[in-house]
């Protein structure tokens, strides 16, 4: 995907006049994409969350690159992407709070998920070390998390895990 397409499909999503970039959140696994921070202009959203999966050769820098390793880093980021919209149908509001993905698009063997930025939405910060209470607030999420999908199909998801 060209920067150009990418940029009017966030603009597209986000109804915004402008994106600039505000930096690189974290890279993915063995090289395969980023996760970036996009501000927006002329819009009441400040940012979202673009992850860009860009498979490589499935190249590692310590030598883990081999074909199963490469398919599955491939599966992972079809399954998330599976997952989302599996999200977006869903009619009940999750009482695990998540970011909305506000679109995705898949060209060629590269994916884009367009996500809100939960910075902006109220919940910033990340973390090294947490208190008691904040270790149970992690466990409440946890579990409501997996009780919402509890029972669930999960076609199209993991078999296991």
């Amino acid at each position: 995907m060209r920067q150009e397409e990418i940029d009017r499909f966030v603009l597209e999503l986000t109804q915004a006049e402008g994106l600039k970039n505000l930096g690189v959140v974290q890279s993915l696994w063995s090289g395969y994409g980023s996760i970036d921070r996009i501000g927006l202009e002329g819009t009441d959203v400040q940012s979202v969350i673009v992850k860009r999966v860009q498979p490589g050769d499935g190249g590692h820098p310590r030598g883990w690159n081999t074909d199963l390793s490469h398919q599955r880093k491939l599966k992972s980021y079809q399954v998330e992407s599976h997952w989302y919209a599996l999200q977006k149908e869903r009619e009940a509001p999750s009482l695990a709070r998540i970011p909305e993905c506000l679109g995705a698009m898949t060209e060629r063997n590269e994916t884009l998920l367009v996500l809100e930025d939960l910075d902006a939405s109220g919940f910033p910060g990340r973390r090294s070390s947490v208190n008691q209470t904040e270790w149970h607030a992690c466990v409440r999420w946890l579990a409501a998390f997996h009780a919402e999908h509890l029972g669930a199909q999960g076609e199209g998801l993991w078999e296991s895990g």
